[in-house]
């Protein structure tokens, strides 16, 4: 009689097994979005410490070059954004689109570590990519460039942006807008 029963007990109900998957299953999905979030703050956190790694970088030029102060735009157009390490910059136009300025990455090389890619972040169809810097005073009224500006995008709303940088969301978006200016 023992014997029967030992041979009927030997594997799993399919009940049994179903319970299993399911809380596999159920668990999966919970380190799956945990991931995410943790892949989304690293992100966000590589773009915050390049913008720290470029303000540094922009007061170590100013140092070097008081009579220059911070680098201006050498385009035709001051108004206009420039990219900083990245040969794309997209969403930060005034007028037409964001200028590369290689010279500018030249000037500010020695000051920067490690040149990051920090990625895109999609918005309303297009990435957007990168960071841009602006020479706030025009340097051709007094000379030199006091101020400047930087601006960038994080993933997510209401996002944390570097300290003294004012964050917004853009409308209708999972999109944190920053502006860093010292």
């Amino acid at each position: 009689m023992n014997n029967i029963k030992s041979q009927q007990n030997k594997g799993f109900t399919l009940i049994e097994l179903l319970v299993v998957i399911s809380i596999i299953a159920i668990l999966s999905v919970v380190v799956m979005a945990s991931l995410g979030d943790a892949r989304q703050k690293a992100q966000n956190n590589t773009r915050n410490s390049q913008v720290l790694e470029y303000e540094k970088a922009l007061e170590l030029f100013k140092s070097d070059n008081p009579e220059e102060g911070y680098p201006s735009n050498r385009r035709s157009n001051p108004n206009n954004y420039i990219c900083l390490g990245s040969s794309t910059c997209q969403g930060f136009a005034t007028d037409d689109e964001s200028d590369n300025d290689p010279s500018l990455d030249e000037r500010l090389q020695k000051y920067i570590q490690s040149w990051i890619d920090s990625g895109s972040v999609p918005y309303s169809g297009y990435d957007m990519n990168g960071l841009a810097y602006k020479c706030i005073d025009n340097p051709v009224v007094n000379g030199q460039c006091d101020e400047f500006s930087i601006q960038w995008y994080l993933v997510g709303k209401d996002q944390d942006c570097i300290r003294g940088a004012v964050p917004s969301n853009l409308p209708s978006s999972e999109i944190t807008y920053c502006v860093f200016n010292p």
